[in-house]
């Protein structure tokens, strides 16, 4: 993309740092809060045993600069996080999902369930063969775009996550 806008590709490294450094500084200043939902829907799967991941399209640390901030704390820590820079593809290729996978020892994708809010997240989900793969709609997306991504449930937020999850088959 660099070299599209007429950019030396090697100042991608810089840009990064540079981005990753005003995340931070816009996340200490202001902590991101759970989403409508995310409470209760992180209760109920550690109630079922249920293995929670968490993969992102941002760094490993500006992902635990988030998940570190005040609002989550420890009842929002993941059993797994996989960062965009430690796979060699981000979304939506199934990388952040099959290395979570690896690191929790989980073999069979259809014990997987992906949670998103973006095209790319229900690709992902679906082109690792996931059982689960649920669109939520309070992220950039609108439920009619998720809608065009593979899915096997939409939601308008975190609410009644779990239904979701009992109902696919």
């Amino acid at each position: 993309l660099l070299g599209d806008a007429g950019r030396d590709p090697t100042e991608a490294p810089a840009l990064t740092q540079r981005f990753d450094a005003v995340l931070a500084d816009d996340y200490r200043t202001n902590p991101p809060r759970p989403l409508t939902g995310a409470v209760a829907a992180f209760s109920e799967l550690r109630a079922e045993g249920v293995l929670i991941g968490f993969t992102t399209g941002f760094t490993r640390a500006v992902a635990e600069l988030i998940l570190a901030s005040r609002p989550f704390g420890q009842s929002f820590r993941p059993d797994v996080l996989v960062a965009s820079d430690e796979v060699a593809s981000g979304r939506p290729a199934p990388d952040l999902i099959h290395e979570g996978m690896h690191r929790l020892d989980v073999i069979d994708a259809q014990a997987v369930g992906v949670v998103g809010d973006t095209p790319s997240d229900l690709e992902a989900g679906s082109a690792a063969g996931c059982r689960v793969v649920v669109g939520v709609g309070h992220g950039t997306h609108t439920l009619d775009e998720l809608s065009r991504a593979p899915h096997t449930a939409l939601l308008p937020d975190l609410t009644g996550l779990m239904d979701a999850i009992h109902r696919t088959p």
